[in-house]
């Protein structure tokens, strides 16, 4: 009996002390934090507003970016697909850094659901020798590669 009594004294002083310092990292977090917020001498405070769509997409489009490996095997494994082609009989022709309005890279379809974020990626044109075209849209890595619908003919 006297062993259970010294451990819930030692298990509620260990739970105050642990309780004590999580209170104290939390004042000394919020301290930083609004001392980060808290605006300079002299500056005006008010409330800054998110670029638009086309704003973020004339900055990226006047980026010169080279399209990462990872995305341009994406896009040709899914052109190679639809093509019944190897991916040497397709080439990339023009490719550009976009910034997307949503988790569907602006190609929602009925019925599915996107994430409302902007989404930095890739707009990619993969051609063939019968001199067909495709209009791909990417996220920045290639792990989401959509074939833009109003491409196909």
């Amino acid at each position: 009996m006297m062993f259970f009594k010294r451990f819930s004294r030692k298990l509620t002083y260990l739970s105050l002390t642990k309780l004590a310092a999580f209170i104290i990292a939390c004042s000394l977090l919020t301290a930083c934090a609004n001392a980060s917020n808290t605006p300079q001498a002299g500056a005006q405070p008010g409330i800054q507003e998110s670029p638009s769509l086309e704003q973020v997409n004339n900055a990226s489009q006047n980026q010169t970016s080279d399209l990462p490996e990872t995305v341009s095997n994406a896009v040709l494994k899914d052109a190679s697909k639809r093509a019944g082609q190897s991916n040497d009989k397709l080439k990339i022709i023009a490719s550009e850094s976009r910034t997307w309005r949503d988790g569907c890279l602006g190609l929602a379809e009925p019925g599915s659901i996107c994430t409302q974020v902007l989404v930095p990626g890739w707009e990619v044109k993969v051609s063939n020798a019968e001199s067909q075209t495709w209009v791909y849209r990417t996220n920045k890595s290639g792990n989401l590669v959509k074939l833009d619908p109003a491409s196909q003919s």
